[in-house]
């Protein structure tokens, strides 16, 4: 009953920070697009049936989910109040889904209120929480993809605790119900997230380096590696089946068809120094600004590229080296590589850089 009542407390004071930070936004009005995508989303994803916004692309962005939130601020709070007012509630979902994801990773409670306080007070939101339509399917995605991190987590360790070896191999209470409905918990959150940002395409990684940071019973590469790929599975499933509806439904396959720096090789490389300035970002918490101009490079021999290569190698070696020691550290600078790759230009998107990414 103490625990339970410390959790409630520890979790109150994440949320109310979370408010009290982001409070003067209720204030603040319209900027940039928010304009053009909030009064004009009823006419284009159709105001009269919300399942529309499951068929019409916004500003070439398949993210029906931020359509129909935007649609019920539009219908139920039609004034920037309601608008901030959501984006800041979503946020405090963020938090507290971040408190728990946290919990079940590291088995403790304050080490998860620390996590989840410095994740509200942490300016890298300082972007997304108050722009309304740039934020929105962020804030919307993010407490979708840490629960269902975590629902996949506690599933994991009650599965490891029991002795058994995956959701779908014969071992001792497999498919229990609460098991399973940890599972599908986990996959339908992750369904929600993609369809509120494609950056949350990223779980099925998320879940397979779970699975090979802490195996478990589990020995040796090749069982541990079957196991990740086991548990990184139905999540992959559900990803392909959303690209296959976006792509060939919905006609979206990206909104630009174009690179920054003019050719798919100039922008890779352009983008190291970016991933590197991101890990700064995060670690100081200074210099963070909403519009970036990123320096184009065209070798991989320019100075910054070859010190931001260094800098991002050292992670990946640290990542490694700490495995056995510390693996909530290799998971945590696994997440930071793989979260890269939606916004690393592969597939062109609209910015290089960006905090909000």
């Amino acid at each position: 009953m103490k625990d339970r009542y410390l959790t409630v407390v520890m979790l109150a004071v994440v949320i109310g920070t979370a408010v009290l930070l982001y409070y003067p936004t209720f204030k603040y009005t319209l900027v940039w697009d928010d304009h053009d995508i909030i009064y004009n989303v009823s006419e284009i994803t159709g105001a009269s049936n919300w399942l529309d916004a499951f068929r019409h692309p916004v500003d070439r962005l398949y993210r029906p989910l931020r359509s129909v939130s935007l649609l019920a601020d539009n219908t139920y709070m039609p004034v920037p109040f309601g608008y901030h007012f959501t984006n800041v509630m979503l946020f405090t979902a963020a938090c507290a889904a971040m408190f728990f994801m946290a919990r079940c990773l590291l088995g403790n409670t304050l080490w998860a209120f620390c996590a989840a306080l410095l994740y509200a007070v942490h300016p890298v939101h300082a972007e997304v929480v108050p722009w309304i339509t740039g934020g929105r399917a962020n804030l919307l995605a993010a407490p979708l993809v840490f629960t269902s991190v975590a629902l996949y987590i506690s599933a994991a360790r009650r599965r490891d605790d029991s002795g058994s070896r995956g959701f779908d191999r014969p071992g001792p209470a497999l498919h229990t119900k609460t098991d399973m409905k940890f599972a599908g918990l986990s996959w339908a959150a992750f369904a929600l997230a993609l369809l509120s940002k494609e950056s949350a395409i990223i779980v099925p990684c998320i879940v397979f380096i779970y699975e090979f940071i802490f195996p478990g019973k589990d020995t040796g590469l090749a069982r541990t590696a079957g196991r990740a790929l086991r548990g990184a599975l139905p999540f992959a499933l559900i990803a392909v089946t959303y690209l296959v509806f976006r792509t060939s439904y919905v006609d979206i396959t990206g909104q630009f068809h174009h690179y920054h720096g003019g050719s798919r090789a100039a922008t890779l490389i352009s983008m190291i120094p970016v991933f590197a300035d991101y890990a700064r970002m995060l670690a100081t918490a200074q210099n963070m600004c909403p519009v970036y101009v990123p320096e184009i490079f065209h070798s991989v021999m320019a100075p910054v590229v070859l010190w931001s290569a260094a800098g991002l190698a050292a992670m990946l070696v640290a990542a490694v080296a700490l495995r056995r020691v510390a693996p909530v550290a290799t998971f945590a600078i696994g997440w930071f590589f793989i979260a890269l790759l939606p916004v690393s230009n592969l597939i062109p998107i609209a910015s290089m850089k960006a905090v909000r990414f």
